[in-house]
Parts: C-alpha cells; sequence; structure tokens
C-alpha cells in the first residue's frame, strides 16, 4: 500500500462469549490432565527427550491397563511428575460443568478429545487478522447490498439464475456465494483475486497479554432440539483482550463514480465505514438470532441463549466501537444473504431450498441448526466481541 493513501488505526477486541478459532487439530486425553481446576497440557515429547528411562517407565505402566482405549495421561504420570512444571506446555481453565463432562466422557473410553485453537510456535494465543477481516468483510458486503436496490436487483437475479443450474446443493450454494463476490469485491468484471477491491484493507493478527483460556462443551441445537453427540473446544473466554492494526487504502474513494455505490454518497472511506457496516449487520444478524430461538419449539434448551441476547443486544457501544461475531458458529455469507432476502419479490429461500432438494428445510428454513454452549449457561454462544477502531494521529516528519 502507498503510505500517503492509507489509514490506520489500533484495533482492540473485548470477549464477549467464549471464542474458538480452530487450527484443526486435537489433544486427545493422552496429552492431558486435570490439575486443581486447570487442564494442563503436557509435552511428552520433551519429557522423552530429556528422559531416556521415561519410554521403558511408561510401557510398564501402559501394560497395567488392559483396554488400550483406557489409555489416559492422568492414569500414567505419578503424582511428582505431575507437580513438575518443566514439562507444561500451557495450562487451561475449566469450570465444575465442563469437569464433570470431562469425566463423563472418560468413563465413555477416551471419547475426550479437544479441539484446539490457532497459536503460534510458543503455545501463545492469538486472532488471526483474516478472521476479523473475513467479520469485516461480510458486515460490508451486507451494507452496501442493503443500501443499494439496484446491486440486491441484480443479486436476487443471479440467484434465480443459480436454482436452475443442474448440480448439487453443494454447487448452487457456491453459485450464489460466487455471485456475491464478483457484485460487491469484484465489480471491475474481473475474476482475478489481485484485483478484490477489499484488498484495501490489512488487519494484523491480534495479540493479546490479558487473556484467558478455557474449555467449553458445545451440541448442535435442530429443530428436534439438542442433539447427543458433544464437542469439547478450547476458547478463548470472556473478558479476554487482544490488540492489533487495521491500514485501510482510501484509494478506493478515487473509484465512487465508477463503482456507483449509493454508501459513499454518505460515508467516506475511512473507519467509519467499517464501523458503520458492522453496526447495521451485526445489529440486524442480533435481532434475527433473537427472533430464531423467540420461535424456537424447545423453549426449555433456549431460554439461556435468549437471556444472552436479550443482554448483549443492550451492550453499550461508543461511536468508535461495534459488535462482531468471529470464529467458530458465525455462519457469515448463508445469514448474510438470508437476512437480505428473506422478503424478496424476485426469490425466496423456500423456494431455493425446495427445488434443490432440501424439501424439509424449506418448510421451515430460519430454523437451521446452531451451536450453543452446554457448559457456560451465562454465555452459551461462540464468538461475539465487542472492536473498537482508534485512528491513529499522523506524526510530523
Amino acid at each position: 500500500m502507498n503510505n500517503k493513501d492509507t489509514k490506520t488505526a489500533v484495533c482492540k477486541v473485548q470477549v464477549i462469549s467464549p471464542l474458538h478459532i480452530g487450527d484443526g487439530e486435537e489433544i486427545t486425553p493422552l496429552e492431558f490432565f486435570e490439575s486443581n481446576n486447570k487442564l494442563v497440557v503436557y509435552n511428552l515429547n520433551k519429557r522423552l527427550i530429556n528422559d531416556s528411562n521415561f519410554l521403558e517407565e511408561l510401557l510398564q505402566r501402559t501394560d497395567r491397563i488392559k483396554n488400550y482405549h483406557e489409555y489416559f495421561l492422568r492414569d500414567l504420570l505419578t503424582n511428582a511428575e505431575k507437580e513438575n512444571k518443566e514439562f507444561y506446555r500451557y495450562t487451561i481453565d475449566i469450570n465444575e460443568n465442563t469437569l464433570l463432562l470431562l469425566d463423563k466422557q472418560f468413563r465413555k473410553s477416551n471419547r475426550a478429545d479437544i479441539r484446539t485453537i490457532v497459536k503460534d510456535v510458543n503455545d501463545h494465543v492469538y486472532i488471526p487478522g483474516s478472521s476479523l477481516k473475513g467479520a469485516l468483510r461480510t458486515a460490508f458486503a451486507y451494507m452496501v447490498l442493503r443500501e443499494d436496490d439496484r446491486l440486491r436487483d441484480t443479486l436476487e437475479r443471479k440467484i434465480k439464475e443459480a436454482i436452475i443450474i443442474p448440480g448439487s446443493y453443494r454447487n448452487r450454494v457456491e453459485k450464489i456465494y460466487s455471485a456475491v463476490e464478483d457484485i460487491i469485491f469484484r465489480p471491475f468484471k474481473s475474476s482475478d483475486a489481485k484485483k478484490d477491491i477489499f484488498r484495501m484493507l490489512r488487519v494484523s493478527d491480534l495479540l493479546s497479554s490479558d487473556h484467558k483460556l478455557g474449555v467449553v462443551g458445545t451440541k448442535t441445537l435442530a429443530r428436534r432440539g439438542l442433539l447427543g453427540y458433544i464437542n469439547l473446544l478450547e476458547a478463548v473466554m470472556a473478558e479476554s483482550s487482544f490488540e492489533g492494526e487495521i491500514d485501510l487504502n482510501i484509494e478506493l474513494g478515487r473509484f465512487k463514480e465508477k463503482l456507483g455505490w449509493k454508501i459513499l454518497d454518505t460515508l467516506s472511506v475511512s473507519t467509519d465505514i467499517l464501523l458503520n457496516a458492522c453496526r447495521s449487520f451485526y445489529g440486524d444478524l442480533i435481532r434475527f438470532e433473537k427472533q430464531y430461538f423467540q420461535r424456537h419449539p424447545n423453549r426449555r434448551e433456549v431460554a439461556s441463549v435468549e437471556r444472552f441476547y436479550n443482554v448483549l443486544e443492550n451492550v453499550t457501544v461508543d461511536k468508535n466501537e461495534t459488535l462482531v461475531r468471529i470464529g467458530m458458529g458465525s455462519g457469515y455469507y448463508w445469514k448474510t444473504l438470508a437476512l437480505l432476502l428473506m422478503k424478496s419479490k424476485l426469490f425466496t429461500w423456500e423456494n431455493f431450498l425446495r427445488r434443490a432438494g432440501r424439501r424439509n428445510q424449506a418448510k421451515n428454513p430460519t430454523l437451521s441448526s446452531r451451536v450453543v454452549i452446554e457448559t457456560h449457561p451465562e454465555t452459551p454462544v461462540l464468538g461475539w466481541v465487542k472492536l473498537t477502531l482508534i485512528k491513529k494521529r499522523k506524526q510530523n516528519a
């Protein structure tokens, strides 16, 4: 980016509900044990390298366990070994509900794997800039389409075309997503990703000096209720804070006439446009989610979620703050399009789902499944944060 065309802002994130951004990995009961209301993730490789006799001792201990499905680190280490912090990788806070759940999973023979979150090589937690940028990107698309009838009509026509395209449900959905990309982010008729206008935005990784790492147990809430299988996730817990930077290239403003977006008539290209986009999208999303849970037939299982959204809706935000949802559970594009096109004259989700072979879902498309947290009833929804953007003042040369 050309420095003279760039505005930089300090970006701060405060976690409101448990945040899980996965790294595709898991830790198993052979890698952790519980101690004093914490999970200790143990560096077994380091122990084996440092202690040449430990492997033989470990094999002798496993011989005493008849069922290999019950090889748990908690049973393979002595109390003295558990207290030696030299081989701790990191620790995780757990509440009583999570501890009871882990014990229950242990009794089911090793079904206590925990999905891990992104960390650097030193096991320090961070929020990838790409995750926040994706949330901002979706909010930006929503705002542009909501404010511009012409663009929204174009999108609706493209979706009608996608309905009759032969192929699977997934292929049809990908065609719809591609239509959004072309209309908003590649408006100059280029399929080249380098021509994507959201390259104007650079978001650094967000680092933390004050965070709490925990474990939450989640289930899928379907129309008929909570499904039986539970997932254990590492998560950054409420009140944790992160900080990074956002660079916004203001060159987009020079394309105002060529783009023809109505939103650029009222908002300049600055951090304000990002804040307004997020307030627009996530404000509507909170109301949409509240309605979803209010209509859900399993009232007992959604009561805590309703309470959470009632509180979230009344969270105070200053002029340089907004609520955002990132990480697991977001489902951005699908909810973006559903919110925009719910009352479309040219297109309905019911029609699309029916033609795509999803007849049962078409009967009530707003009651698709959600991920809810069972172990933390005070924050039963993943991924809500408060974002603050503070413009940096240019320093005199």
